[in-house]
């Protein structure tokens, strides 16, 4: 299936527990492969959300990386003013900063948008840019998305955060995390020019060339594609990638008005059903596993 990629050598234990599901969530996948002895998956069901924000209303989007095509999952009026956001799949929740002149407050919302987005507490922030959850070390980023922008790490319990440092280049407006090199990516607004950031200090280092050179678009939301080693951004509407060397390619309009943020999260529950059919009589094994 689309949800079900085999990536790379990841062994699969003989011994690994079986789980008992007897209630699957609604819009479930159940995936069936037959595992030979030694055979060796890793499965990762993931795929890209845009948010955006017209006329004070939120929006989540569904947005197909190879084409562009987009789809509105939810929304919900009376929320405007956000950055960018990321997925903590350990919380299992979207996070988001939200400004008004120089107040702003770390967000939470769920990714089905089932209960409204709530305010966690105020961060030192002076506004709203990129946004970033490391999930190797368990740390939300946020740069304040202005002309001179500053990194701050921001606690994701209580929205309080803490200067790392000024960065190089301004107006970072999207964060991503790239956990398998650690890296943390930037963009830059007004150019759309890949930058990699030192997290100690804030320090930021151009990688390749700006999308728009002129620095006449506007850049918002970075995205990290493990899957592909790819970049994702948006600007106008326009879907761009970029490789982790700062090539960056436009995919394709993707109807989007007002995006404001970029991330890769699970689209919905998807369960892999592993069944080693080639094992002796009473060697057998069964794991029904979900898929964060």
């Amino acid at each position: 299936t689309d949800n079900l990629k085999a990536l790379a050598d990841i062994t699969v234990p003989n011994a690994i527990s079986s789980t008992n599901v007897t209630t699957l969530e609604m819009n479930s996948t159940v995936t069936t492969i037959n595992v030979p002895d030694a055979s060796e998956f890793k499965f990762l069901p993931h795929d890209l959300f845009c948010m955006s924000d017209t006329g004070g209303t939120m929006a989540f989007h569904h947005v197909e990386r190879d084409t562009a095509s987009a789809s509105q999952e939810w929304s919900k009026t009376s929320l405007n003013r956000f950055g960018d956001f990321s997925y903590s799949p350990l919380a299992d929740r979207c996070y988001s900063v939200w400004a008004s002149g120089t107040s702003t407050y770390l967000y939470g919302f769920e990714r089905d948008g089932l209960n409204a987005a709530a305010s966690i507490g105020a961060t030192l922030l002076s506004g709203a840019g990129g946004v970033a959850y490391d999930m190797k070390n368990d740390v939300l980023y946020a740069t304040d998305g202005l002309s001179v922008s500053d990194l701050h790490t921001v606690d994701m319990t209580t929205g309080s955060s803490v200067l790392v440092g000024a960065m190089s280049h301004n107006a970072i407006r999207g964060l991503a995390h790239d956990p398998v090199t650690d890296t943390l990516y930037g963009v830059t607004g007004a150019s759309g020019l890949l930058v990699s950031v030192n997290v100690s200090t804030g320090a930021t280092t151009a990688i390749g060339t700006a999308i728009n050179a002129s620095g006449t678009k506007a850049f918002y939301g970075l995205a990290f594609d493990k899957v592909a080693s790819l970049l994702y951004t948006i600007s106008s509407g326009t879907l761009y990638s970029l490789t982790t060397t700062g090539t960056g390619t436009s995919i394709g309009a993707t109807s989007i008005s007002s995006a404001t943020g970029l991330d890769i999260i699970p689209y919905q529950e998807s369960y892999v059903k592993i069944e080693d059919s080639d094992a002796l009589a009473g060697n057998e094994y069964l794991c029904l596993t979900k898929i964060d």
